[in-house]
């Protein structure tokens, strides 16, 4: 069994690069939950739909590595910008396997993220701000490899 997290910036290039290389693999993607909080109607609502969207993600990915056969692949596609997000999900891992965990840390070429994005001011402000945001990915946190990825799209 595999484990494999592609995190990055938004636009960074990540299901891109999912598609490209993993194409087999079972890709568990952490923002489609965050959809439903933009629903809520309430503060309240927001804060029962991200706990409960994060013990029902917990629960699948543990669910889904202990009944794992040796040659799935898993990929979890999400931004993981703090290391306090990484840890969670390389915590939920641990419960369930010791298999190792590699990283591909999606940072493209502003130059060609400026092309792909037709230069939209705001798309690329977002990607910048996020970029800036993230905790840096370090070995230490429990990954096996880490690998910068500057052209995602290849």
């Amino acid at each position: 069994m595999k484990v494999i997290f592609v995190i990055g910036p938004a636009l960074s290039g990540k299901t891109t690069y999912i598609i490209n290389h993993y194409p087999h693999a079972t890709v568990v993607n952490f923002s489609y939950f965050y959809k439903f909080a933009y629903a809520a109607q309430s503060n309240e609502e927001i804060e029962e739909i991200v706990t409960n969207a994060q013990l029902y993600c917990r629960k699948e990915l543990q669910d889904r590595l202990v009944n794992a056969k040796e040659d799935d692949v898993f990929v979890l596609e999400h931004s993981m910008l703090t290391k306090q997000e990484r840890m969670f999900y390389i915590n939920v891992i641990r419960e369930a396997s010791n298999v190792p965990i590699d990283v591909f840390v999606m940072d493209p070429d502003i130059t060609a993220l400026n092309i792909m994005l037709k230069a939209e001011k705001q798309l690329i402000a977002l990607y910048e701000y996020e970029k800036l945001s993230m905790d840096p990915v370090s070995l230490d946190e429990g990954f096996a490899s880490i690998t910068p990825i500057t052209n995602p799209m290849a």
